[in-house]
Order: structure tokens, then sequence, then C-alpha cells
């Protein structure tokens, strides 16, 4: 079905787009500057301080709950451009740009162009969405390849170009990524990866399932350090359990813990189903969408409450942004200036409820940055007592304080 707008109607679309990922580099920078770097932030660039390879995998990885990549990518990163916090961040905030740009597309592909704005400026202005993609940790490289994932897999098994070659390495790339991020970004990628085989046409389907193969050889690698960490007993160990209204809780703070953001949320989800357009082979995106989020969350909450606690509200960041897909998936055609209308609205509640939440005068992670220039003014003799898991976090703050200061 060819769900694109008239060449009359692109360039407004195209304006939305430009602006919700300018407002997402807004919203990311405004304090990213002042912003301390997280217990976990330092961790990993402690972690990668190793004078060898070996080394880090050994004495850094080993200790860790996460596969190897994002620990391998500050290895050899910071090496070449340094510790400064600015810098480290800033590869994980420009890849949120690209997610909201690639979430854009395939909702522009499967429902229209205002469900892919809408779920762009859903995870431009969820509060959660904004925090994890500020650090640097995998949840913003593991969102953009999830999504990615999804993106080629789609253009692959549903071509409509003659691509289909290039489309299936990148979703084969896009997988391996997910690996090697995040255990649950793992298991995302292989609920995406089996829902294929459901739908891939005979000719392809070997091939198809070479990739996946593919993408699994690569982990093989990694099964050594999963042993390892398998060792404590789990690869979580200091979570509590979740309790019933967990993912209650979850898209509470997904939406800015605004009953108005949600409230609008709702509007147009309820006036989607009773006045959107209807077009046929939408429901097969919904129910697919909602079945990955559902794979990963009842997988992570099972395990959580059965075995070992390992869910937080990060885990399951990456199926995410289908849910928002899904939410904004009822079009109410292409009337471009009532669409334009609706996405600006969006933006302006989602912004005002984001800064009424206070998302930038809170303390979402470690405050190691303000406890060090809060030491530094005692006076030389004055003794101060500070409980922190690892010192090297406040040396870190503490030779950079003519830059704090």
């Amino acid at each position: 079905m060819n769900l694109a707008p008239a060449k009359s109607d692109r360039l407004v679309y195209r304006i939305l787009i430009i602006g919700i990922i300018a407002l997402s580099v807004v919203l990311h920078f405004w304090n990213l500057k002042n912003l301390s770097l997280s217990n976990d932030e330092l961790s990993s660039i402690m972690r990668a301080r190793h004078s060898s390879f070996l080394e880090m995998i050994r004495q850094g990885v080993y200790t860790d709950y996460h596969p190897a990549g994002t620990h391998i990518w500050f290895f050899f990163y910071n090496q070449i451009f340094g510790e400064d916090a600015l810098i480290i961040r800033l590869p994980f905030v420009l890849i949120s740009f690209l997610s909201a740009w690639v979430l854009y597309l395939i909702g522009r592909r499967c429902f229209g162009e205002l469900s892919g704005l809408l779920a762009a400026a859903a995870f431009t202005i969820s509060s959660l969405c904004l925090q994890y993609t500020q650090i640097s940790r995998m949840y913003s490289p593991g969102i953009f390849f999830s999504i990615l994932t999804v993106y080629s897999w789609l253009n692959y098994v549903f071509p409509n170009d003659n691509h289909q070659r290039r489309w299936w390495w990148l979703w084969v790339l896009s997988m391996i990524a997910c690996l090697h991020l995040h255990y649950f970004a793992f298991v995302f990628a292989a609920g995406v990866g089996v829902s294929g085989m459901f739908f891939i046409d005979k000719k392809n389907r070997w091939k198809y399932i070479l990739g996946g193969i593919i993408a699994l050889l690569t982990f093989v690698p990694e099964l050594p350090i999963f042993r390892e960490q398998m060792k404590t007993g789990d690869i979580g160990g200091w979570l509590s359990a979740p309790d019933k209204m967990f993912l209650v809780r979850f898209f509470y703070q997904v939406f800015n813990e605004s009953f108005l953001l949600i409230g609008f949320v709702l509007m147009l989800f309820v006036f989607g189903i009773f006045f959107g357009k209807k077009m046929p082979d939408q429901w097969r995106w919904r129910i697919l969408f909602v079945l990955w989020f559902l794979l990963v969350f009842v997988l992570a909450y099972g395990y959580s409450v059965l075995a070992h606690p390992v869910i937080q509200f990060s885990t399951i960041l990456f199926p995410l942004p289908f849910i928002f897909l899904v939410l904004f998936s009822f079009s109410f055609g292409e009337r471009k200036w009532l669409n334009a209308i609706i996405v600006v609205a969006f933006l302006a509640v989602g912004v005002v409820t984001l800064i009424r939440d206070g998302f930038y005068t809170k303390n979402h992670f470690g405050v190691f940055r303000e406890l060090t220039v809060d030491v530094s003014h005692f006076p030389s003799q004055t003794p101060v007592v500070v409980n922190v898991v690892n010192p090297d976090y406040f040396e870190y703050y503490k030779v950079r304080m003519p830059e704090l200061d």
C-alpha cells in the first residue's frame, strides 16, 4: 500500500520532522555540559583505563552485567578522544537523533506520515527516553540499532524497492550491534528475526536464516564473558524484584508523570480508533509491535520474579518506540495542516510537561561533579568523609576542578 503524501505536502512533513529533530537537539544539549557523569558512566571510564585489551575484558567486562560492545567502544574511543564528559557523551546523543529519524521512517511506511511524526515526537519529549539518551551508556545505541533492525527487516521482508541485498546486510549488521550492546536488545532483535519466519517468501528463506546464523555466530566470542558474568549467580545482582505496578509506573514516567500528556495521547488514540482512516494490513504491524514489546517485558519481568531481579525501566526502552507507533497508528488521513497542528500541539504539551515535571532540575543519576565541587570548598585542614563506590570517581572531577569552578 502506498502511504506517501502528495508532492505538495512533502515539504510540510519534512519541515515537521526536521523541527522535531531540532527540538531534540535543544532538549539534549540544554544541560548536557553541566550534567554530572553517573556512577555507571564513570564506571565505564574506569573499566576502559586498563593497559591492554585483554586486561580490559578480564578485569572490566567480566565483572559487569552487559555484553562487551560498549566497553570495547570506550577502550578505543577514549584513547583517541580523551575522557572529557561532553566528548564521551557526544556519540550517544547524536545517535539518538538518528533514532528519531528512522522511527519516523518506520511509522511513515507502516501507518502514514502522522504516525511517524508523532512517534518521533513522543521519543523526543519523553523524559525517560531523554534521560537515557543523554548519557554514555548502551541504551542510546541499543535503541537506535533496535529501530534500525526493524527498519531494515521491514524493507527486506516486505520489499518496495530493488535493494534487498543492501537491506539484508543492514538487517544483519543491526542485529549484530544489538547482540553486543545489551542482552535485552539481543532478545528484541531475536524476536524480530523469529517473527520474520512467518512472512519471508520461500525463495529468500534460507538466506534469511543464514542472516540470523551469522549474527548469532558473532556472539560466540562473547560466550566466555557471559559465563564469567553468570558465575555471580545471575546477570543482575543489585536490583529489587519488580512490583505488580511496574508497567504502570514505567508508562507514567515515559509520559513525563503528567496526566495532561497521558490524556492527550489517549485522546489521539481513541479518536484514531473511531474516526481514523481505516487501512488494510495495519493490524499486522500493531500486533507485531506489541508482541515484540511483550517479549522483552515478560522475559525480563518473569526472570526478575522467578530467578534474579534484572528489570528496570531502561531494560524495556528498546521496544518502547514501537509502542509509540501503535499508540499513534490510527491516521486521520493526509490532511497536512491538521496533521501539522496535531504534531505541534503534542510537542508543546510534551515540552511543557517535561519542564513542569522538573526534568532539568532533578538529579536523575549521580552528583559526583557537584559533590567534588562542594568538597573542594571546605578549608584544607577540614576532614571530609564521603561514602562512594570508587574514589577514582571523585578523582576524575578533582583533576578537572579549574574547569568546574
